[in-house]
């Protein structure tokens, strides 16, 4: 299907609805064996990994960590102001970690988290995301879906989120398109260069994450009651899966192939393995208290990062069954 002009498409309709077999026993006992590793800090708000360098970066309060993830070390730490709310993207190129700090954008270095220019957005923001080649970002939330140039400052908005929240976003690989959920509808695929809608979906449940596979480009959007969607970096098709094992999905990750995906609900994490299309438990609360706030894949893909009440933790694929 082209994305020539805006369409309405309900997904239930042009998608095969495909029910995956939830294999939790075990992790509805309550087992959850030892290669748990965490990090004891405040509530972890966001967790973002660079899969250049394995390097991982996390918010708590008002302060962003960034670790080793091979070596589990620090690198390094910086305070934020206090208007930071988790709000912080690192780019692609490896050259800035842009971190919200109320109606500022502060770049920071990633080497040290020094602070390398700052910008006055002027619009209220809950996210931000690096286009795939480092020149603009977008941040988005309340405020709408809005663009700005890291050379000239300049901010334009796009997409017709103004009136809404859009609560997640995600570009796509060659960085023309981007998927903003929540924005009035369900969710909108936005041209950047002419910031028109060019594609609508209705997803019929809430929308609560969407996330990208780093090498297919594939898009994950989660949504409420145990409904999530598969869509390829062309955005020409859908798949939609639901499970009673999951309830509302709160935070969602792909992994660099975009064949597994891990899901969180309230007190567990799921693997998702859309080429055996199985599904596989993990009852993390039994180590730690309080939901998820962000999932994120390794560089390798072997491992996960989670960021919780109690801190931020990882844990392997491995301890999924």
């Amino acid at each position: 299907m082209k994305l020539t002009r805006p369409i309405r498409t309900p997904l239930l309709t042009i998608s095969t609805a495909l029910a995956l077999t939830a294999s939790v026993a075990l992790a509805a006992q309550g087992l959850l064996l030892g290669r748990i590793q965490a990090i004891p800090v405040a509530y972890t708000d966001a967790v973002r990994s660079d899969p250049a360098t394995g390097v991982s970066y996390f918010t708590s309060g008002s302060t962003l960590f960034a670790y080793d993830l091979a070596s589990w070390t620090p690198k390094w730490r910086v305070k934020l102001s206090d208007e930071s709310y988790g709000a912080f993207d690192n780019s692609r190129d490896g050259k800035f970690v842009a971190v919200r700090e109320g109606s500022t954008l502060a770049l920071l270095n990633p080497k040290d988290g020094t602070r390398l220019r700052s910008f006055n957005v002027s619009t209220s923001y809950e996210g931000v995301r690096f286009s795939p080649d480092g020149k603009t970002l977008i941040v988005f939330g309340d405020g709408g879906v809005n663009v700005v140039d890291l050379k000239t400052g300049s901010i334009r908005e796009i997409g017709d989120c103004t009136q809404a929240d859009a609560n997640s976003l995600e570009y796509s690989r060659d960085g023309r398109l981007v998927l903003a959920a929540s924005c009035m509808s369900g969710v909108q695929v936005i041209d950047v260069a002419s910031g028109k809608v060019v594609k609508e979906f209705e997803t019929q449940k809430y929308v609560t994450s969407i996330s990208k596979s780093g090498d297919s480009g594939a898009f994950l959007v989660t949504g409420t009651e145990g409904a999530f969607y598969l869509l390829p970096g062309s955005l020409d098709s859908v798949k939609t899966f639901t499970t009673d094992a999951a309830d509302d999905t709160l935070s969602s990750a792909l992994n660099a192939d975009g064949n597994l995906a891990v899901l969180s609900d309230y007190g567990f994490l799921y693997l998702v393995d859309f080429k055996k299309q199985t599904l596989k438990g993990l009852q993390y609360m039994k180590e730690v208290s309080g939901q998820t706030s962000d999932l994120s894949f390794s560089r390798d893909g072997q491992t996960i990062l989670v960021g919780h009440h109690d801190g931020i933790s990882r844990f392997s694929i491995r301890d999924f069954r």
